[in-house]
């Protein structure tokens, strides 16, 4: 699934860093990078935690902070708050060392 390059099209150049457009689905039984839906143009990530009070967008900061191994600070929701369907921008990364991370961790997906 990573080697396909149609997830690229979930990223999107920002002038503060990168948009990554994301489906998330709360309560899930594990957590990471599901992978690529190619229908809704959305990289798939999974939590833990309920969609109750903010809790699966920490905990979607969280994961995301952890996987592309940088800091929280970074992280920010543009849209979806109340929304599966959400923006995340990530500030002050280097594009295409984000790029290769997802590429790899989608590879494992």
């Amino acid at each position: 699934m990573g080697s396909e390059t149609g997830w690229r099209e979930a990223v999107l150049e920002h002038t503060d860093g990168l948009i990554l457009r994301i489906e998330l689905q709360p309560a899930a039984r594990r957590q990471g990078l599901l992978g690529y839906n190619k229908w809704r143009n959305r990289l798939q990530f999974a939590v833990r935690a309920v969609a109750v009070d903010s809790a699966a967008n920490s905990a979607l900061v969280q994961v995301l902070g952890d996987l592309l191994e940088i800091q929280k600070k970074q992280i920010s929701l543009t849209s979806g708050q109340r929304d599966r369907r959400k923006q995340i921008l990530i500030k002050g990364v280097d594009s295409e060392q984000i790029q290769n991370r997802l590429s790899q961790l989608l590879d494992q997906a």
